[in-house]
């Protein structure tokens, strides 16, 4: 199983256990191989500032969004928010364009996995951790995240981990802030104000 295979798998149950077959879904970041890839829904809208990733939409995701207000069931958006420097306007337009009562589900690095805690006392960075000319510019916690989304109007009932990837398919599962990955699915349960 390879290292995004099981964020991939917990993001996908995730989606199912929000009954897909009648929702309109926007993945937020799509990229290939995408998280929606062969999930079926209603429709399937894929935006990506990557035109190579093949995306519905080419977009950057640090300006508006695209869409109509309430025009989503559900957004998706794996690995993308440790990218942003304003994650508020990213979650504010995510809530402009998510229905009441949708559905959010967000993947995020987590800076303080085991893995990284060792690194730190070894005196390194870890890889997907924000540093001086890398692709990340945010870090985040379970409640770095957790706060992030409360503040800006979701509330959020399942929180989980991909583990800790120890390569060849191996994992070790400990506590959902000490994983590799954060995974959250989050409600949208305030109107925008």
């Amino acid at each position: 199983m390879s290292y995004e295979r099981k964020r991939f798998d917990i993001v996908r149950k995730m989606m199912m256990d929000c009954e897909l077959s009648d929702k309109k879904i926007l993945d937020l970041g799509s990229g290939e191989p995408s998280v929606t890839d062969g999930m079926k829904a209603n429709k399937m809208v894929k935006i990506d500032s990557n035109p190579n990733t093949n995306p519905d939409v080419v977009h950057d995701l640090t300006k508006k969004l695209p869409f109509g207000d309430d025009e989503f069931d559900m957004v998706v958006a794996c690995e993308i928010m440790e990218h942003l420097v304003d994650t508020g306007f990213f979650l504010k337009e995510i809530k402009r364009v998510l229905k009441p009562l949708g559905c959010l589900i967000i993947s995020i690095p987590n800076i303080c996995s085991l893995k990284y805690r060792f690194a730190f006392l070894l005196g390194k960075i870890p890889a997907h951790a924000c540093k001086v000319n890398g692709e990340h510019v945010r870090d985040f916690n379970k409640d770095d995240l957790i706060g992030e989304l409360e503040r800006n109007g979701f509330v959020v009932p399942d929180v989980k981990t991909d583990g800790i990837w120890l390569g060849k398919g191996a994992r070790l599962f400990l506590s959902v802030g000490l994983g590799d990955s954060i995974i959250v699915k989050a409600t949208n349960i305030k109107k925008r104000r």
